[in-house]
């Protein structure tokens, strides 16, 4: 008795990891061992409630795993093990030659000058300073920021970094100086758009006060994706040799 109920515990576990719930799976095993019974044959021999034995013996029948002999009274019979499993390895077959198919277009993308980046949304103001706290506290060699909004720059000034962080920020014309580290003023307007690099290896975009009254819904996006901060690293000193070292 012992062997068989371990038996039947590793069942249940093997076919749980096939998909199925433990009530379908102890539910299937009744019907396999015990022939052609009915629905509340299942709930004595296995414990399932009632009010839920009908829902897990029409899923069991959906997914091909049994079949109802009988209408009266209901009569339900499990399908044979080797008939079941022919159809899983089909099931599976097929999803992973759709899965073949699908990831060997995406990697068409990265042949033609595109590639999956990691991107974390911010969705609150709150979170997006934590995060710029985060980078300037963490950061060992370099930060980069452009500077275009009050609040950002409010922000930044308020931080205290090592004196061995190098800091360079381009400031929006106009705009208070920080009280640290090497700034200069972009020559022309620019969008109100916050970007800061740290060590290029993560780097933040803010874009969630671009108007005083919005209420958005996205406050900035944190990314950490090497060749997206590369081109941006590459875009920031190219706008910083531009700039102005006075103010404008």
């Amino acid at each position: 008795m012992k062997l068989l109920e371990t038996s039947i515990g590793e069942a249940i576990e093997a076919l749980r990891r096939l998909g199925l719930s433990r009530y379908e799976a102890l539910t299937y095993l009744h019907l396999l061992i015990s022939g052609g019974v009915s629905p509340k044959a299942v709930c004595d021999a296995t414990g399932i409630p009632y009010t839920k034995v009908y829902d897990v013996l029409k899923r069991l029948e959906r997914k091909g795993w049994i079949i109802q002999i009988s209408d009266r009274p209901v009569l339900y019979v499990a399908k044979s093990p080797s008939e079941v499993i022919k159809k899983i390895e089909e099931t599976f077959k097929h999803r992973i030659s759709e899965a073949r198919r699908l990831l060997s277009e995406l990697e068409k993308f990265r042949t033609e000058g595109a590639s999956v980046a990691s991107i974390l949304v911010v969705r609150s103001f709150e979170a997006l300073a934590s995060m710029i706290k985060d980078f300037f506290r963490k950061a060992e060699i370099e930060i980069r920021t452009i500077v275009a909004t009050s609040y950002i720059n409010e922000l930044i000034n308020s931080l205290v970094t090592s004196m061995s962080l190098k800091v360079r920020i381009l400031l929006r014309p106009g705009m208070k100086p920080p009280s640290r580290g090497d700034y200069r003023y972009i020559v022309g307007g620019i969008l109100p758009l916050d970007l800061i690099i740290a060590d290029t290896s993560r780097m933040i975009l803010s874009l969630g006060r671009m108007a005083t009254t919005s209420h958005p819904r996205v406050f900035g996006v944190v990314i950490s994706d090497e060749e997206l901060i590369s081109a941006a690293v590459e875009y920031f000193d190219t706008i910083w040799e531009q700039s102005s070292i006075e103010k404008n």
